[in-house]
């Protein structure tokens, strides 16, 4: 006669077994998690350390600076446009070129469930200068004088520093022979600086056209601050020590913007002031601080090779990918839309995007 049957909850079902059984399939049952499918080493330090190179370039919202195509000094008539004022023309845009960053990174391995560490620093820096001539529309910055019309040279220059920081904690598990994957999560800390510098000489229509007045404007977006990050790896195992992988992460930060800016005039006064020529003449100096939260995307796919050495005491490893890191809402520069009296201001909400290609190193030790 068979002895009685109990029951055992399992995750997903119920486990029916007799009582002769029960011990076994206790211990499966409490045995059931998923492997570890992390780089490891034996006999060794569990550190490891890892270095990136960055060929990426910046796209970002908000660096148009000027439209060519516009209309000469001189006086306009009152006809409907394009009769009155020829505004057909190209907008004119700041186009950082491709430049290097870099990535370093210390991690360890924890034996208690075979979870891992890892603290990461990304460096990149990006400027780039442009110039256009004729007859143009200065969209940044604007005279202290009504008697201006267009603009004969506009300058513009852009900075980027970008610096984070990344403390995140995880562990990798085998989902079949081949696929790892690994969840993460932890902190980020991010300074972000940026600056565009517009340089504009306008004609003037009197008192004697051909006359310019120069202005210079200065502004800034600075964002410091940290928050949350987390992600998920994946990475898919074939021959000859060759790996697929792909990573995606989410940052919520808080911190603080800094979006000063100033404008500074050089040139002929307007006509029968009584005031010299002026030189670096500030007409506009504004603080504009404020917190804000923002939010970033990074997404990765690449391809990397590991092997071990020396009896699995140390790893080498080599990878390539495409990358993209995208920041929402991280250019927050002021500038006029027209006349400084008129105080028409405009804030940019403009994001940036970094991508392109990161390759590097980790060696286990």
């Amino acid at each position: 006669m068979k002895a009685g049957t109990l029951s055992l909850p399992l995750i997903g079902g119920m486990c029916f077994l007799t009582a002769q059984e029960s011990e076994t399939c206790d211990m499966q049952c409490y045995e059931l998690t998923y492997p570890s499918c992390r780089f490891d080493t034996c006999c060794s330090w569990n550190f490891f350390v890892t270095a990136e190179g960055l060929w990426w370039i910046a796209k970002e919202n908000g660096l148009i600076y000027a439209q060519n195509g516009a209309a000469g000094p001189g006086p306009q008539t009152a006809d409907v446009p394009p009769t009155s004022f020829n505004f057909k023309g190209k907008l004119e845009r700041i186009d950082p070129n491709w430049d290097w960053g870099f990535r370093l990174g210390l991690g360890y391995n924890f034996c208690y469930d075979e979870w891992e560490a890892k603290a990461t620093w990304t460096y990149y820096k990006t400027d780039k200068s442009d110039q256009k001539e004729g007859s143009l529309l200065n969209l940044w910055g604007h005279t202290d004088v009504s008697s201006s019309s267009t603009s004969n040279l506009i300058k513009a220059d852009f900075e980027l520093h970008y610096n984070t920081f990344d403390l995140e904690f995880g562990r990798g598990f085998g989902a079949g022979r081949c696929f790892c994957l690994r969840p993460y999560f932890g902190i980020r800390g991010a300074f972000i600086d940026q600056k565009l510098d517009v340089f504009n000489q306008a004609l003037l229509l009197n008192p004697n056209p051909g006359e310019t007045l120069s202005t210079d404007l200065k502004a800034i977006s600075d964002f410091s601050g940290g928050g949350f990050r987390f992600g998920l790896d994946g990475r898919f195992d074939f021959c000859w020590d060759m790996s697929l992988f792909g990573i995606a992460s989410y940052s919520l930060l808080y911190g603080k913007f800094h979006a000063d800016f100033r404008e500074t005039t050089s040139g002929t006064p307007e006509d029968g002031s009584n005031m010299t020529a002026v030189s670096n003449l500030v007409i506009a100096d504004t603080d504009d601080e404020f917190h804000m939260g923002v939010s970033s995307i990074q997404l990765s796919l690449g391809l990397q090779w590991n092997r071990s050495y020396c009896c699995d005491q140390y790893r080498f490893g080599l990878h390539i990918a495409w990358e993209q890191n995208l920041w929402f809402q991280l250019n927050q520069m002021n500038h006029f839309q027209s006349r400084l009296e008129e105080g028409i201001l405009l804030q940019e909400h403009g994001n940036l995007s970094l991508q392109g290609i990161s390759f590097g190193a980790r060696f286990d030790f």
